[in-house]
């Protein structure tokens, strides 16, 4: 996304500088990488890896059993009890919410960006009175 962003940035090349990209990209795969880890490993520690298909709690299930494949949900009813399958489907719902304001907001810069270069209708490279580029978000509603 960072080169979405470097077209509203005057100087970005003297901003960001010229590995930008390189940095960002490596570094949020890296990132990535990392947490999805830390997670396996939380799940490994919170819960056994064998479990019992019989079993009627989260432990004696563990990670092979999980409830609906759920290993995450698994591990939260552990540290938080009964209301961790509330609490996982709200940070689902955090995270989804946040992706798609990234998403939307990114893309619409992207048509406005175009339209200025004249490579995409020209309406999309408007803006409005508070200056938003309305018909370029609402493209990319579409």
């Amino acid at each position: 996304m960072s080169h979405e962003a470097a077209s509203e940035i005057s100087g970005f090349r003297r901003v960001l500088g010229p590995w930008h990209l390189s940095f960002l990209g490596v570094g949020g795969i890296a990132g990535a990488n990392a947490a999805a880890g830390k997670a396996n490993v939380a799940y490994v520690i919170t819960l056994p890896v064998q479990g019992s298909l019989e079993a009627s709690d989260v432990l004696g299930r563990g990670v092979q059993y999980a409830q609906f494949d759920r290993v995450g949900t698994a591990a939260a009813e552990m540290i938080f009890g009964a209301p961790a399958a509330v609490i996982m489907a709200a940070m689902i719902m955090i995270s989804t919410f946040g992706c798609f304001n990234g998403q939307i907001l990114a893309g619409a810069s992207v048509y406005y960006a175009m339209a200025k270069d004249e490579l995409f209708f020209k309406v999309t490279g408007k803006l409005n009175r508070k200056s938003v580029p309305l018909t370029a978000l609402a493209v990319q509603t579409v």
